[in-house]
């Protein structure tokens, strides 16, 4: 079987998102500040091998019906072992998406690192002898898209602000952090119904953001609005703490909630 028979397996998918990007408390030295909230509570349920194997073969097969009877656990299997973290499969379970493009930037804004992991040789060659041993219906009914003409260039993340805030500012409304939360977001989105699915979700994106407890450092860098568009939102926030919070599983949930259940507006 050649591989143009294969689909493309940049399974992809952050944040926010979406989600991620989509996707993800602290403060720096000189913030002085009372102790930080503690880390949202929310937990997502662990993700089952048949439901992470309906939402691959949608992504994969471009389809809710899989080509064999085992090609959702082979799929679903092949992304465990190679280390996909839980809120990652969390992700490509709940938007239950079918382009592969627009999954990899929605957990690219939840870890970069999983979305790299996504696009790594082993695992497409791991989802490639999934795809294989379905045939040969799935020949048939596996999408692959044009190859692209060229590798395109890497893209350099983009920190200037966009709503410049002042450092003396301190954000304590999520009106205050919307429009600068739905432009980075944006800076992910892979189309332009995507985009709109930021704008619909921005509100509560930025809710749950204002109640996550980050520092009031971190929260002027979000209100920023910043159009970053490359790596994860978490590898810019000052801190480490910071970084955790937003890679922290229920955060990671609730971000996701937000935009698997709003409408697109036109």
């Amino acid at each position: 079987m050649t591989t143009s028979m294969r689909p493309t397996t940049a399974l992809v998918i952050s944040a926010l998102a979406a989600t991620s990007a989509l996707v993800s408390s602290c403060s720096s030295n000189s913030d002085t500040r009372p102790a930080p909230a503690p880390s949202p509570t929310i937990s997502a349920p662990p993700v089952s091998e048949h439901e992470l194997g309906l939402a691959l073969t949608r992504l994969v097969f471009h389809s809710s019906q899989p080509p064999s009877p085992n090609a959702g656990a082979c799929l679903a299997s092949s992304v465990t072992k190679a280390g996909l973290s839980v809120n990652a499969q969390r992700y490509i379970v709940t938007t239950r998406g079918d382009d592969q493009g627009a999954v990899a930037a929605g957990v690219r804004t939840i870890n970069a690192a999983d979305a790299d992991l996504l696009l790594s040789p082993p695992l497409r060659d791991a989802v490639d002898r999934c795809v294989d041993a379905a045939a040969p219906l799935a020949r048939d009914q596996a999408y692959a898209p044009a190859e692209p003409a060229g590798k395109p260039a890497p893209r350099l993340p983009d920190l200037t602000p966009k709503y410049p805030i002042a450092a003396d500012t301190g954000i304590t409304s999520a009106s205050q952090l919307t429009p600068g939360v739905v432009s980075i977001f944006s800076s992910y989105a892979r189309d332009e119904r995507q985009r709109r699915t930021y704008v619909a979700a921005g509100e509560c994106l930025a809710g749950v953001i204002l109640g996550a407890g980050f520092s009031q450092q971190a929260l002027r860098f979000l209100a920023g609005g910043a159009p970053i568009g490359a790596g994860s939102v978490a590898d810019y926030l000052p801190t480490d703490e910071d970084k955790k919070v937003w890679r922290s599983q229920g955060f990671v949930t609730a971000l996701t909630d937000c935009t698997a259940t709003v409408k697109p507006g036109a």
